[in-house]
Formats: structure tokens, sequence, C-alpha cells
């Protein structure tokens, strides 16, 4: 896993675009188009990491908007709840 996506913007274009996006997170393409200019909602955060290390890439703590320590706890719930055993969670470090 070499690519870190650090915007909104760059996570929407590597998913296909606004409509695939919006196809794959079960939304409308006004709500993506949102999400660039708001930021992805917290309710996507672990279903976007989880589905962009399946996918071969990371996504910055940037794209969330969270500090380090939210990072962290972040990191530690997926611990707490297995991720690790698949290799999750060290991808997200």
């Amino acid at each position: 896993m070499s690519e870190t996506l650090l915007t909104a913007d760059e996570v929407i274009e590597f998913f296909g675009g606004t409509l695939q996006m919006a196809d794959w997170a079960g939304t409308s393409m006004n709500d993506v188009d949102w999400w660039r200019k708001r930021g992805i909602p917290p309710e996507m955060h672990l279903r976007l990491l989880i589905e962009a290390h399946r996918r071969g890439v990371r996504i910055g703590r940037e794209v969330f908007q969270l500090t380090r320590d939210e990072w962290d706890a972040l990191y530690g719930a997926m611990v707490d709840q297995g991720l690790s055993k698949h290799g999750t969670c060290a991808a997200l470090r």
C-alpha cells in the first residue's frame, strides 16, 4: 500500500467520482458533493477506511478531520474489535 489519500476529493475520485461514491455509500450525488465541501460524515469513516484498505490505499486522518488522539482512539477501537487480525489496522498506521 503506497498511496495515501489526503482529501475528501481524492477519496471520492479514487472511488470513481461522485456517482460511483454515492452508489457505494447508498446516498445521493448531492450528499457526496456536500462531502467535498464540508467533509465526509463520521458515520462513513470506518466503512471507508476498511474499503480503502481492501482497494489497496490508505486514507489519511486529515480526510476525516481527526486529531492524532481521535485517530489513535479509532485505531484502538478497530484493534479491540479484532480487525487487526485481517491486517486492516496495521495498514492504517
